[in-house]
């Protein structure tokens, strides 16, 4: 019943290795405003002297934290507001699976939330009836609560031939839960019915044919999302890089599934509904992709197994290609250009905190890379010639990687052949293009301040979860 705030680290090494640690686990007090949450963040940074290295922030998106950002300027005045924040699109995909699932499965009245916990009250008592999710959730949630009701589940599996697997309940703020618990129960749909059939209680609860029907096509549209999202949500891998690409990718899959089915000439209800859900999922994606900004396309070019052939060998790649590639030049020109220079670079830190290849046909093929924005000091005034242009023009000719290649371990071997290039890759590939990796903290925490250890103190939680991640992680231990 304590909140607190995770900030977690991201960098590179000079051995291009990507690290992601606890900076700082610090309890809210109760204040969850964009003003408190400024106030705290810049504390934290003056603690570990890190003030002047942060470029990048990833956060989640509730609305407190483009308050944050905005505010954190009055504590930081260089900092760059407009390109110094990153929403996590791991939780937008989330978010607009969610509104895709609201539509789809809409027999449900619309104050009520197919992916919360319903109560504990019997389902026969509701007066609404359950739809299809919200029948695989009542059923799951049965079988988790009863022993009894699960050893004769357990039977009719055995009596079937299938492996018994523990149901998997979906929860609003577990990311692709709902379509864990759909696939568990396409899986065991057989002993399902059958468990149906001879629970008297449980009648009411079982899925029609339609109703499976539809779950199977749930299923198929919700790969989608996760396939992405699985892929922002890594921190041991550069993951930025992928976000145009993966979220227009999406929206062109979603615009291809509406139209083949707006076409299709024995379209039915269920048809019109995914139809409505398609656009609902749009739009949210969208509505947040808007507020995405150029630093997304700058450091897709430092991808060596995209540059800028993505932009333009993509519809929507074209109209980004000249505004993308003047913002790479005049950030590499004015920061990182060092005429005659082979020296490379510490590596800066980027920072996350909690509370948009060529068109593919398939998501699923999708490689991630995640970042870390730096601040740096203009090394070199290239405005009077174009000798900047020599680096650029060479990595940009030169064959692009192998769509297999660590991008990380290409720029180790590329380092002195483009050293600037090098040096601006290392700030900004370090970014991570979710809130995961530090939600995954509060994870931890749990296992760390449980019921029986609920009066450790604020300094102690804090404490031990960054110790913990400090000494697991055998590079920088010592820094500490």
């Amino acid at each position: 019943m304590k909140g607190y705030y995770g900030i977690t680290a991201h960098f590179i090494d000079k051995n291009w290795k990507l690290h992601c640690i606890l900076l700082d686990f610090v309890p809210a007090h109760g204040q969850h405003t964009g003003n408190a949450i400024a106030k705290l963040f810049f504390e934290v940074l003056q603690l570990y002297d890190v003030t002047k290295c942060i470029q990048g922030i990833t956060t989640d998106n509730t609305n407190s934290n483009f308050t944050f950002i905005r505010e954190l300027r009055t504590h930081i005045s260089e900092i760059d507001t407009k390109n110094i924040h990153f929403v996590c699109f791991a939780h937008i995909l989330n978010l607009a699976a969610r509104d895709f699932m609201k539509i789809l499965d809409s027999e449900v009245e619309e104050t009520a939330n197919i992916l919360t916990d319903i109560s504990d009250d019997d389902d026969d008592d509701c007066q609404v009836p359950p739809s299809s999710v919200r029948k695989i959730h009542s059923l799951a949630k049965k079988l988790k609560n009863s022993e009894h009701l699960r050893e004769d589940f357990e039977k009719f599996c055995t009596t079937l031939n299938l492996k018994f697997t523990m149901p998997k309940l979906d929860v609003i703020t577990r990311w692709n839960s709902t379509l864990d618990m759909l696939r568990w129960s396409l899986n065991m749909r057989n002993a399902l019915n059958i468990l149906c059939d001879n629970v008297e209680n449980l009648k009411t609860l079982k899925p029609t044919d339609t109703e499976w029907s539809l779950i199977e096509r749930i299923c198929q549209y919700l790969n989608v999302f996760k396939s992405i999202s699985i892929i922002l949500e890594s921190e041991s891998y550069a993951t930025l890089p992928m976000v145009i690409i993966g979220i227009n990718m999406l929206l062109d899959r979603l615009e291809s599934w509406a139209m083949v089915l707006d076409n299709k000439p024995d379209r039915d209800e269920i048809d019109e509904k995914i139809i409505n859900s398609i656009q609902a999922a749009r739009d949210k994606i969208i509505r947040h992709y808007e507020r995405t900004n150029w630093m997304y396309c700058v450091v897709l070019i430092l991808d060596p197994r995209h540059k800028v052939d993505t932009f333009s060998n993509t519809s929507w790649g074209k109209e980004l290609q000249i505004e993308a590639i003047k913002h790479f030049e005049d950030i590499f020109k004015a920061q990182y250009f060092r005429a005659n220079s082979l020296q490379i670079s510490e590596p800066s830190l980027q920072v996350a905190a909690s509370s948009n290849p060529s068109k593919d046909s398939s998501v699923e093929k999708f490689e991630i890379d995640l970042l870390s924005l730096f601040n740096r000091k203009p090394a070199h005034n290239a405005d009077d010639d174009m000798s900047w242009r020599y680096e650029i023009d060479k990595y940009i000719s030169d064959p692009r990687a192998d769509s297999t290649e660590d991008i990380l371990e290409w720029w180790k071997r590329h380092e002195c052949i483009f050293p600037n290039l090098a040096a601006m890759a290392k700030d900004f590939l370090a970014t991570p293009a979710s809130s995961a990796p530090v939600e995954r903290q509060f994870s931890r925490a749990t296992l760390t301040l449980t019921k029986t250890r609920n009066r450790l103190g604020d300094n102690s939680v804090r404490s031990l979860l960054c110790l913990k991640s400090w000494m697991a992680n055998e590079d920088i231990k010592d820094l500490f």
